[in-house]
């Protein structure tokens, strides 16, 4: 619906001026049953931002929700127990998984679009952003496992959509090689599963690298990757140099991400595929 689209490319201005606050929608479809949430409001037309903003953070989009129709009109509605999460971006993507509709959260700085639970677009920095599709299958016959590979690349989309840097490498040894801590800081191996994503980002945003093995263990972090100084690098700052030195003479991928948003992933020296590169014009 386009006026979904045009309140999302308002909600900078809409959530950050005075009181700052998030907003979360569900799509109407035939079927869907939600009840009316315990605060009640007569429902208006998505367009009356001035309604959003008196609604704040009443509505929180974990208890309850906006429930927008086909006409644009917005209801308050309660969101069941059963898909309520710990934050609403999560909670939205259940509900938009459950009920297998649209949902959007929209953040401070973040708005995401869900479809069935699965986040097909977001907007940030004024601009609309597809979701990438990364096809793995090439490094998984390289012996590099595509679960473990998604993970990062989760951890990566995270840090993209904080504007965090992390420089991640996932290795076939299963012992640090070529590399030094920045600082004292004692760290015990961790299976990267057992580790919260609040974890994974204060993790891999601490200067230095992040080690991990193609099993899914974190080996070290704030790691200073070391390489031969010969050649010179093409692509980006020192993140990315560290990356294609240190890639072209171990046997490991390198995910690097820059503060303005985009990933950039390295292979044996090589850049291998960028993301988001219109975040970086």
């Amino acid at each position: 619906m386009d006026a979904i689209r045009t309140l999302v490319e308002k909600s900078p201005h809409l959530t950050s001026e005075g009181s700052r606050f998030t907003f979360s929608m569900i799509v109407q479809h035939v079927g869907q049953n939600l009840s009316p949430a315990p605060l009640s409001v007569s429902p208006f037309h998505l367009t009356q931002t001035g309604r959003l903003s008196n609604l704040g953070n009443s509505v929180d989009g974990i208890s309850s929700c906006y429930l927008v129709d086909q006409q644009g009109k917005m209801a308050i509605v309660e969101v069941p127990v059963i898909v309520r999460k710990s934050t609403a971006s999560e909670t939205i993507m259940e509900l938009s998984r459950v009920n297998n509709s649209l949902g959007i959260y929209v953040g401070i700085e973040l708005a995401k679009v869900y479809s069935s639970g699965e986040v097909t677009r977001t907007f940030r920095k004024g601009i609309w952003v597809e979701q990438p599709k990364v096809d793995f299958a090439g490094l998984a016959k390289d012996g590099y496992p595509i679960e473990v590979l998604g993970q990062v690349m989760a951890l990566c989309m995270r840090l993209s959509e904080l504007s965090k840097t992390g420089t991640i490498v996932v290795q076939k040894a299963d012992q640090t090689i070529s590399c030094k801590p920045f600082r004292d800081i004692r760290f015990a191996q961790s299976d990267l599963k057992s580790l919260s994503e609040n974890q994974l980002v204060a993790f891999a945003e601490i200067d230095g690298a992040m080690i991990l093995t193609t099993d899914g263990r974190v080996l070290a972090i704030s790691q200073m990757l070391m390489y031969p100084t010969w050649g010179t690098a093409s692509v980006g700052g020192m993140r990315h140099e560290s990356a294609i030195r240190y890639s072209a003479v171990q046997d490991c991928v390198v995910f690097v991400v820059s503060s303005d948003g985009p990933i950039s992933i390295f292979k044996a020296g090589t850049l291998w595929a960028k993301f988001f590169s219109e975040l970086n014009p």
